[in-house]
C-alpha cells in the first residue's frame, strides 16, 4: 500500500482528516520528499524514516482494530476485500460489476 495519502490526510499538518491535530516538523518535511522519490529502494527509506518518527511520536493511540467480514453473489465482480486497507478502502464501488 502507498502511504502518500494516507500520510498527508491523516498524520499531516492540517491534513482534512488529522482529527488529533499531530503536527511533527520533521514528519512534515519527510512527506513531500516521500512524495517526490522516484526510486523504490529510496523511497522505501524515507517512509521508514517517517515511520520511526511516527513511532516515537505517535499521532494517535490506537483503541482497537477493525474486522470487516464481506459477503457478496458470485456475480459480482471486481470486488476483492483482500486488497483493501480497512473501511475506507472501500468507499469506490465504480469498479464493481454485475455478470449476470
Amino acid at each position: 500500500m502507498d502511504p502518500s495519502d494516507y500520510f498527508n490526510t491523516w498524520y499531516g499538518k492540517d491534513g482534512p482528516q488529522n482529527y488529533s491535530f499531530w503536527d511533527n516538523a520533521a514528519f512534515n518535511a519527510l512527506r513531500p520528499q516521500i512524495d517526490r522519490e522516484v526510486d523504490p529502494a529510496k523511497r522505501l527509506a524515507l517512509i521508514r524514516q517517517a515511520e520511526t518518527i511516527m513511532e516515537s511520536d505517535p499521532p494517535v493511540l490506537p483503541m482497537s482494530w477493525e474486522k470487516i467480514n464481506d459477503a457478496w453473489y458470485n456475480y459480482v465482480k471486481g470486488h476483492n476485500p483482500y486488497e483493501y486497507f480497512g473501511l475506507y478502502d472501500v468507499a469506490r464501488l465504480d469498479t464493481f460489476w454485475l455478470d449476470k
